[in-house]
């Protein structure tokens, strides 16, 4: 006992667009929000590669230091 009549075609057409442009936009959003927090991983690990390098650069320059005074 199927109640709704005839479907019109194009309005089908209309409602599936619709949600294909709902969902298209959610999964851009989503990507750009992944590709944000990717970029923000990188930065931070780069950040603390930068840190560990200058404190070998201390650390270098002060056993090179100790060596010149003797």
């Amino acid at each position: 006992m199927f109640c709704f009549g005839k479907f019109d075609p194009v309005k089908l057409a209309v409602i599936a667009a619709f949600f294909t442009v709902i969902g298209d936009t959610l999964a851009l959003i989503i990507a750009i929000k992944a590709l944000r927090d990717d970029q923000e991983e990188k930065k931070k690990n780069i950040e603390a590669e930068k840190q560990k390098i200058k404190q070998q650069i201390i650390d270098l320059q002060s056993k090179l230091s100790s060596l010149n005074c003797k």
